[in-house]
């Protein structure tokens, strides 16, 4: 029997975990509710937005008539990946010509540009490295159901048309942003990967608990 080494793309989640700076995405905290001294059980109370860390965004987060991440076929949730690799720096665009895509078939596509060495840093929300609008109508074309980045963002800092994210939602795909450890993955190989949202009802997004099968 085949054997795979699994590698874990998600985040922590924990009370002291940096947060998108915008007044309405509220600090993540882990609240200890009972405790086994006093309480004999432990029980803890998360509070945190639904896109704190690793997470899954669906295609309501901008657009109302798209499905919410309840309703994601889980279908879409397992499947066949690649990597590609373009190691970017603060605000530059990622423009189609840097997509070399191999040609084989694959259900996501993973990019990393790096950015993920930010994770945990005050600048990883800020000026962060960012995909062209030809590059995501490029990536809408591509026979998959989903990407995977390690940047906060579809869309460049401080582009509040999200106009990135509603190419990517018209066409029902999935996107996980904020992965990390994408350079323990191989390039250009197959491998499988495992993406976990909770069934948040009604929700645009959740955390999500992504795992990588090489």
């Amino acid at each position: 029997m085949k054997t795979f080494k699994i590698i874990d793309l998600s985040t922590e989640i924990s009370s002291n975990m940096i947060s998108i700076p915008k007044k309405e995405h509220i600090k993540t905290r882990l609240d200890e509710v009972s405790t086994l001294k006093r309480d004999k059980i432990k029980r803890t109370m998360l509070h945190c937005s639904c896109h704190c860390g690793t997470h899954m965004d669906a295609p309501s987060h901008i657009i109302p008539s798209k499905i919410s991440i309840d309703k994601v076929d889980y279908n879409n949730f397992i499947g066949s990946a690649i990597k590609i690799k373009i190691l970017a720096k603060s605000g530059q665009e990622i423009k189609i010509n840097d997509l070399k895509l191999p040609d084989k078939k694959y259900n996501f596509l993973i990019l990393e540009t790096g950015w993920c060495q930010h994770w945990g840093l005050n600048d990883y929300y800020l000026n962060y490295p960012y995909l062209s609008e030809s590059s995501i109508k490029f990536i809408c074309t591509l026979p998959i159901i989903g990407l995977i980045i390690d940047l906060p963002s579809l869309d460049r800092f401080g582009d509040d048309s999200f106009k990135n994210h509603k190419l990517i939602f018209r066409k029902n795909l999935m996107v996980v942003e904020s992965a990390i450890n994408l350079n323990k993955l191989p390039s250009n190989s197959l491998f499988q990967v495992y993406t976990f949202p909770l069934k948040l009802v009604g929700a645009e997004a959740s955390p999500c608990r992504v795992i990588a099968a090489i």
